[in-house]
C-alpha cells in the first residue's frame, strides 16, 4: 500500500499541475533570540507555502492571528525542506553551517513541526536534521503523510501525532507512526478521519486545534 501511495504522489505532481512548482525563497529571517517559539508548517505537493486552500497555511495564519510578538511562523514548500531547516538554526543564532553549544540552544526557543502530504515526510526530516544538532522538538503533526521514511519518529521529538484518510483512492498516506525511542517521545494519537480526502483532510479543525492548544500550552506559564 505504501508503494501505491508513492506512485499516487508521484501521479499528483504530474496531474495537479502544468508546470513545476517554482523555486521558493527563504523567508525573511528575523533577528537571532527574538523568538521564544518557532513553528514550521510544511505544505503538500505542488502546494505553494502561502496557497490559501491549505490546512497548513490556515493553522500558520490562525496562529499568527494569537499576537505573540515572540512566536515565529513561517510555512514552506515541501520540495524546499532545507530551507526551513536553515531558517530554524537561524532563530538560535546560528550561521551557515556553525555548531550550536548545548547552552545556545538551550537559551533558544522551542520548535513545532507539522506538514500535510509530502509535507508529512518533510516533517520527519526536519525532525531528524535538528535531532543531529542537538535541537529538541515539541511536537510534530504528520497530516496524510507520503513519504518512505515517515513512520519512524526521532528521539529528539517530545510528542508527536499523525492524521490521516483514506478516501481517496491511489493515494495511500502514513496510517500509524511509531517513537524511534517510547521514553523520549509520546505519540498522542494515530488518527483516521473519516470525512475529506487527501486534498481536504488539512483543513480539519482538529489538527489545527492541536497545534493551537500546544502553542497556548507553551505559553501559559507566561501569561
Amino acid at each position: 500500500m505504501r508503494i501505491l501511495g508513492a506512485l499516487g504522489f508521484a501521479i499528483l505532481l504530474w496531474t495537479s499541475s502544468g508546470r513545476a512548482a517554482p523555486p521558493r525563497r527563504v523567508p525573511p529571517l528575523q533577528a537571532a533570540a527574538t523568538c521564544k517559539l518557532v513553528v514550521v508548517g510544511y505544505t503538500g505537493g505542488l502546494e505553494t507555502p502561502n496557497t490559501s486552500a491549505s490546512g497548513v497555511v490556515w493553522i500558520r495564519n490562525r496562529l499568527r492571528n494569537l499576537d505573540y510578538p515572540d512566536l515565529c511562523v513561517h510555512t514552506f514548500s515541501a520540495y524546499n525542506w532545507s530551507h526551513a531547516y536553515h531558517w530554524v538554526r537561524s532563530q538560535f543564532g546560528a550561521e551557515n553551517d556553525g555548531e550550536l553549544t548545548p547552552a545556545v540552544i538551550d537559551r533558544g526557543p522551542k520548535v513545532i513541526v507539522y506538514g500535510h502530504s509530502f509535507g508529512g515526510w518533510a516533517t520527519l526530516w526536519l525532525a531528524r536534521r535538528l535531532k543531529k544538532a542537538g535541537i529538541p522538538v515539541e511536537l510534530t503533526v504528520q497530516v496524510d503523510s507520503i513519504g518512505i521514511t515517515d513512520k519512524t519518529v526521532p528521539a529528539n521529538v517530545r510528542e508527536s501525532a499523525n492524521f490521516f484518510e483514506r478516501n481517496t483512492p491511489i493515494l495511500h498516506a502514513r496510517g500509524t507512526i511509531h517513537a524511534q525511542d517510547p521514553s523520549c517521545t509520546n505519540i498522542l494519537e494515530n488518527v483516521h478521519l473519516p470525512h475529506g480526502n487527501h486534498y481536504t483532510v488539512s483543513r480539519n479543525p482538529r489538527i489545527s486545534d492541536l497545534v493551537v492548544d500546544k502553542v497556548l500550552a507553551i505559553y501559559a506559564p507566561s501569561e
